[in-house]
């Protein structure tokens, strides 16, 4: 998407590798050939924290737990410039790190005398309500 107001030229699009980046760029003699100048001002963003937190499951998408037979879905997010994506297998993996981190962090507190995250809570218990 490109927006020309006189010399200024504000351009949205989206790249291969999931970014979106907005221009904002200083143009003279555009129609000029040789003659043509453009000084331009980029950022770029992308966040798959937010396309896990606000995407739309993607019903396209499955990935199957082989261990528990919980599906999982993709994500999406359309916006001007594209569509952005969380694969299923990524969703996945997310979910089973950080069902190993919460294992993890009890296991090491309880063999260190610490405080256990949830007094009376196992580390099967953990493993099994993920």
């Amino acid at each position: 998407m490109e927006l020309d107001l006189g010399p200024f030229s504000f351009r949205c699009f989206a790249t291969r590798d999931g970014h979106t980046r907005y221009q904002l760029a200083f143009v003279t003699n555009r129609t000029g050939g040789d003659a043509y100048r453009e000084s331009t001002l980029e950022a770029s963003v992308r966040s798959d924290h937010l396309l896990e937190a606000v995407g739309r499951q993607n019903p396209a998408d499955t990935f199957t737990d082989p261990d528990t037979g919980v599906v999982y879905y993709g994500k999406f997010c359309q916006t001007p410039a594209g569509v952005h994506v969380l694969t299923a297998k990524q969703v996945y993996t997310k979910a089973i790190y950080d069902q190993a981190v919460k294992a993890g962090l009890f296991e090491a507190q309880a063999a260190t005398g610490g405080t256990p995250p949830n007094p009376g809570v196992t580390v099967e218990d953990v493993t099994a309500a993920a």
